[in-house]
Formats: structure tokens, sequence, C-alpha cells
């Protein structure tokens, strides 16, 4: 289009105009994609990360419960697992896992009036996230890391 002469002779022309996208607006894009995108992935992550240390600290609570009835019983308590079922089981009670949750090692612990037990660590796993609950043979102390 022609370009016409204002005031003071200067010349005035239509601004063109461009289809498609700047460079700013598609990095701006690609920024939030991105950022979305990680949100997304740590969430889901988290997730598993959540329920292994909930788990972990099921289990603490369940030790703890079964070194408390071996005291007031006077009798050894015996904690195995069942893979069919996924449960921790002792005489008086049970603890269902999350079928998600990978336990190792599976071997009974054994809990002694006196507080003292077998001892060792039980690892819970869930695809990449992992907690521990150590007891203490000597003292019965449980405890979880994470």
């Amino acid at each position: 289009m022609a370009a016409r002469a204002g005031k003071a002779g200067m010349r005035i022309s239509k601004a063109r105009t461009s289809a498609g996208f700047s460079t700013v607006e598609v990095l701006v894009a690609v920024a939030i994609v991105t950022l979305v995108g990680t949100i997304a992935l740590l969430s889901f992550g988290s997730n598993d990360r959540a329920r292994v240390v909930s788990q972990a600290a099921d289990l603490a609570l369940f030790l703890q419960e079964a070194r408390l009835e071996a005291a007031e019983t006077a009798r050894v308590v015996e904690i195995r697992y069942l893979s069919d079922n996924h449960q921790l089981v002792t005489p008086t009670s049970v603890l269902t896992l999350d079928h998600r949750v990978a336990l190792s090692p599976t071997d009974p612990i054994r809990i002694r009036p006196s507080g003292e037990s077998s001892g060792g660590s039980v690892t819970l796993t869930v695809d990449e996230a992992t907690a521990r609950v150590h007891i203490d043979w000597l003292t019965g102390r449980v405890r979880v890391e994470r």
C-alpha cells in the first residue's frame, strides 16, 4: 500500500504483520511445558517415596507393639512374613503391607520378654524408593532410616 504524507512531510507507513510465533513466545511455551513435565515426574516419584516411608513407620510401630507384647506376656514373640498375603504376623496381630512394597529379608524376627531381639534390618522398597527399619538385637530399639 502506498505511504501517505503527513503534516510536515513525514512518511507514515503501515506496520507489517507477520504470521507465526516469535522466538520469545516459543521459548516461553517450551519453558512452561518443561516445568509442568518436571513437576509431574517429581510428584510420581514422591508418591512411591511417601508409600515406602509410611509402610516403614507402620512396620516400626508393629515391631514396638510386638516388643510390648513380649514384655507383657513374658513369652518370646515371633514375627513372620507371609509372602502370599503380603502380611507380617505375630500370634496376636497382623500388619498387611501395600502390595507394591517389597520386603527383604523375610526371616522371622524374635523378640524376647527382656527386650532383646534377633536384631537386624528390614528393607522396604517400591521401585527405586527405599526405607530401612532397624531393630537392635540387645535393646530391641526400633528405628527407621529413610
